[in-house]
């Protein structure tokens, strides 16, 4: 039954795991009071220890049974030296009756502040005795199981069991319990390669059986071969770190002495040449205006590393898709200089970046021409503005393609035209035109035209002259049109112009009406028609005639011849 000690992460505590191969456990003075090897962490031997019955699972503190009993008269006996220990009954092995490091002890419940227990404790006081030291815990209650890790001898100078135990002790140090001494053993870790300048992290393990006790493993790491120097951050630490002056093959060694007895392991550290960054190579590329250019980047690697080609600073007058090969597609309609840069990268170092010139050539564009719309009202002509436009900065001409249905168009001066609409013409009309920069033309485009209507007078009309009697009435009978309102939504007005008499119209209002005069003569009549906007007017002249004056002269006599 033999458990050995483990040093590792560079740190050696001082407490030092040891067991116990007397052929039973009374051999080493053992009492049944639990001390956790955390208390004793950097204590030395002399040192005044409060509180060293510290259970740690629910309803312990600190007590031990060695046979699993819970009874406090069992408990005050184990306490009575020379102790029973020699009872002890591993609990995960019945047949194992022999107390070593590394077996379970069950855990006693409760304070047992008895005078039995205190009567115990007030003997010891005045021998050395030995207690197991744990450093695992399991279960609860009565089935608390403490693991010992090490025996410490100790003087018991106090207690106070109403305060959960608390115990005070001088620590006297370890108990070998009369071990035989075994060489540490010594794992130097993993052979390494790693890249110069890195460090090798050393991860060690060093392992003792703890004799002889209270003495400390020391360790030291060793160059045995190597093409450079080797200097450690600390050679007295197991995992210590090591920085090597040059690459090649190194051979270290870890050498771990009780004092006694004392043995090593060796490691082998590949060093290799560190790698070198990878370069690129610039370009120079042209291609036309809104002509898309594939291109390969180029770059390369001393040490054959796969390599991966990213941008660093992309180009500003255009876009980059793609990557093996790269796609440049230059701005719409952009020519001139661009460039962007582009690095590689081994997987360890980045290039150097590398510039890719652009020179852009330009391509005649074809031009554009402008959709318009312009109002006008009817009757109005008008001058329209065609507009276009050349990304090229050519001069442009400008065409009629098509011309309006419902007016006409004039010469066109420059990019001016004028437009005539049909007379009394509204509504929608349009005509098609294109601009040329002297080796494209543009698409067709429209010029729509919306002609707003606009009010005309209606058209009067009374009728033919008239030649009346005087003392008849006249008919008068107007008409009017107008191309904007039905008839019927005119007004009509009839009126005396002249006349040596007075008129009386029937209805001076209608359209159809009859006319008397007061006198004879000649009468000029006025209608007068309207829309509520506009008016028009017309006149008819009716004569009244006066009845003709008969004059027979005087009465006479005359006298019938004789017969």
């Amino acid at each position: 039954m033999f458990t050995d000690r483990i040093f590792r992460r560079g740190v050696i505590p001082i407490l030092l795991l040891v067991l116990c191969f007397s052929s039973h456990a009374a051999d080493c003075g053992l009492y049944p009071i639990a001390l956790s090897s955390q208390t004793l962490t950097g204590v030395q031997p002399g040192t005044v220890v409060n509180n060293i019955m510290n259970g740690k699972q629910p309803g312990n503190f600190g007590w031990l049974t060695w046979a699993g009993s819970p009874s406090v008269l069992t408990l005050a006996a184990s306490l009575t030296p020379p102790g029973n220990s020699d009872t002890y009954v591993n609990p995960d092995n019945p047949n194992d009756r022999v107390l070593s490091v590394g077996d379970w002890v069950q855990g006693k419940p409760g304070i047992s502040n008895s005078k039995n227990v205190r009567d115990a404790l007030d003997a010891l006081k005045a021998v050395d005795i030995v207690v197991p030291v744990w450093d695992q815990t399991r279960g609860q209650g009565n089935n608390a199981d403490y693991r010992v890790a090490a025996f410490a001898r100790m003087r018991l100078i106090g207690y106070n069991l109403p305060g959960q135990s608390r115990i005070t002790a001088r620590f006297l140090g370890y108990a070998s319990c009369g071990q035989e001494n075994q060489a540490p053993l010594v794992d130097a870790g993993a052979d390494q390669t790693l890249t110069w300048p890195e460090a090798a992290l050393l991860d060690a393990t060093v392992t003792d059986d703890g004799v002889p006790a209270g003495i400390p493993v020391s360790v030291q790491w060793s160059v045995v071969s190597g093409a450079g120097s080797v200097s450690f951050a600390d050679s007295q630490l197991v995992d210590a770190t090591a920085s090597f002056s040059s690459n090649g093959i190194y051979v270290l060694r870890l050498t771990a002495s009780d004092f006694l007895l004392s043995a090593y392991d060796e490691i082998t550290i590949t060093v290799n040449r560190p790698n070198q960054a990878p370069e690129t190579f610039p370009q120079a590329v042209t291609t036309d205006e809104d002509t898309p250019k594939a291109l390969t980047l180029e770059g390369a690697d001393a040490d054959g590393d796969a390599l991966t080609f990213t941008i660093d600073t992309p180009p500003s007058y255009g876009i980059l898709s793609g990557l093996l090969p790269v796609v440049y597609t230059p701005t719409n309609d952009y020519h001139g200089e661009d460039f962007f840069t582009f690095k590689v990268h081994d997987g360890h170092l980045e290039s150097a970046p590398a510039r890719v010139s652009l020179l852009v050539r330009p391509v005649n564009d074809p031009p554009a021409a402008d959709f318009l719309s312009v109002t006008n009202r009817e009757d109005n002509r008008m001058e329209v503005a065609m507009s276009g436009a050349d990304v090229d900065g050519d001069s442009l001409s400008y065409v009629i393609l098509d011309p309006p249905r419902f007016g006409q168009l004039g010469e066109v001066s420059s990019n001016t035209v004028c437009y005539t609409p049909s007379p009394d013409f509204n509504g929608e009309d349009r005509f098609t035109f294109a601009v040329y920069d002297g080796e494209f033309y543009s698409p067709t485009t429209e010029v729509s035209l919306v002609i707003l209507s606009v009010n005309d007078a209606p058209i009067a009309d009374a009728g033919m002259d008239r030649l009346i009697d005087y003392g008849e009435q006249v008919l008068l009978v107007g008409l009017a049109s107008d191309d904007d309102l039905p008839a019927d939504a005119l007004s009509f007005v009839w009126s005396k112009l002249s006349g040596p008499g007075e008129v009386v119209f029937a209805d001076s209002t209608a359209s159809n009406t009859t006319a008397s005069f007061g006198a004879a003569g000649i009468y000029v009549l006025l209608l007068t028609v309207g829309d509520g906007e506009l008016s028009a007017a017309d006149t008819l002249t009716v004569s009244v005639n006066a009845a003709p004056t008969v004059q027979a002269g005087p009465d006479r006599i005359v006298e019938a011849p004789a017969l």
